[in-house]
C-alpha cells in the first residue's frame, strides 16, 4: 500500500487579506462620517426651528406692547372718563355706569358710552394689520363683589357680559362685525376675582369689584407650543389654553 502524500492547504494571499481589512475599514469610517453629517444636519434643523420659535416668541410680545400702547393712547384716563386700560392692556368699566343694581340691562346713558368705546377699541384692534392678524381671541369678563351666593352672581356677570358683547356687536360697522363673530365671547367670573382695598386682601372693594373687563389675546399659545416642540423631551413647561367668566 502505498504512502499518500497529504497535500499542504491553500491559503489566500496576505495581500487580498490586507486589501479586505483596508475595504472594511474604510466602509466602517465612511459610514460613521454619513451618521456625523446626518447628526450634524439635524442639529442645525433644530437650533434653527428653535431660533424661528424665540422670533415669533419676541414678535408676539412686542405686538402685545404696541397694542397697550395704542389702547392707552385712545383712553388715556381723563377725569370722569369710565374706562381705564391695565398695563396688560385689559379695559375695565365700573359696572355701576352700565347697570343698575341686581340688572343685567343696560342704562341708556351706558349704552351710549359703550357704543363709543366700541367704535373706538375695534379700530385699534382690526384697523392696523400688525394687531388685526396677531389677535386670536377677545374676551368680556363680568365680574361681581361677594354680595350674594356664588351661582346667583356667576349667572348675573355672565348675562352683563352678555349684553355688553351684544352691544359691541351692534356698534361695529360690517367689516368688524364679520371678525368679532369669530373672535369675540363672553365669560361671567362671578366673584371669582375680587378686588381688594387693603394690602393684606381683607377689605373687599365691593364697588371696584363690580365691572366688565374686555381683554384680548393673541396667538402666543400656537407660537409656544412650536417652541416647546424644539426643545428636548420633559424640558420646559407645559402650555394650556385657558380662558377668564357685581353687584
Amino acid at each position: 500500500m502505498k504512502n499518500r502524500r497529504s497535500l499542504p492547504r491553500s491559503r489566500p494571499p496576505r495581500r487580498r487579506v490586507e486589501e479586505e481589512d483596508e475595504s472594511f475599514w474604510m466602509s466602517y469610517g465612511d459610514l460613521f462620517a454619513g451618521l456625523l453629517l446626518i447628526f450634524a444636519l439635524m442639529l442645525l434643523a433644530a437650533l434653527y426651528s428653535y431660533q424661528s420659535g424665540l422670533d415669533g416668541v419676541r414678535e408676539i410680545l412686542l405686538v402685545r406692547q404696541q397694542i397697550v400702547e395704542e389702547l392707552q393712547e385712545e383712553f388715556s384716563v381723563e377725569e370722569g372718563r369710565m374706562v381705564e386700560v391695565t398695563e396688560a392692556g385689559a379695559i375695565r368699566f365700573g359696572d355701576q355706569v352700565l347697570f343698575a343694581q341686581d340688572s343685567y340691562e343696560i342704562r341708556p346713558a351706558g349704552r351710549e358710552q359703550l357704543e363709543a368705546f366700541a367704535r373706538q377699541y375695534l379700530s385699534v384692534i382690526f384697523d392696523d394689520p400688525r394687531f388685526s392678524d396677531r389677535v386670536r381671541r377677545i374676551i368680556i369678563e363680568g365680574h361681581t363683589n361677594d354680595d350674594g351666593t356664588y351661582f346667583y352672581n356667576l349667572r348675573l356677570s355672565q348675562e352683563r357680559a352678555y349684553a355688553v358683547m351684544s352691544t359691541i356687536l351692534e356698534a361695529a360697522d360690517e367689516r368688524h362685525r364679520d371678525l368679532l363673530v369669530d373672535r369675540m365671547t363672553a365669560v361671567g367670573r362671578s366673584f371669582a376675582d375680587l378686588r381688594y382695598l387693603d394690602a393684606e386682601r381683607t377689605v373687599v372693594d365691593r364697588e371696584g369689584s363690580r365691572r366688565i373687563e374686555i381683554r384680548f389675546d393673541l396667538d402666543d399659545e400656537r407660537v409656544m407650543r412650536q417652541l416647546l416642540e424644539t426643545l428636548p423631551s420633559g424640558e420646559g413647561p407645559v402650555v394650556s389654553g385657558a380662558e377668564s367668566g357685581a353687584q
